[in-house]
């Protein structure tokens, strides 16, 4: 969840640079797979985390 809400957040803040929100999504997605390949998660447990990092950060930290 930390990771995509850092992503998003920094892929909002500078968009204007057109690489910085391919970066940090894919690095946000890296961090996933490798929490997945390492067991720590579960693939679904990713993907929820995922989606909620992604709304916390663009509907709360970002609206102001």
């Amino acid at each position: 969840m930390m990771a995509f809400s850092v992503a998003t957040v920094f892929a909002e803040r500078y968009k204007r640079h057109k690489w910085v929100p391919y970066v940090a999504y894919t690095l946000a997605t890296a961090i996933s797979f490798s929490r997945i390949s390492t067991g720590s998660h579960f693939p679904s447990d990713v993907f929820i985390g995922a989606a909620t990092g992604f709304a916390i950060a663009k509907f709360d930290v970002l609206r102001h």
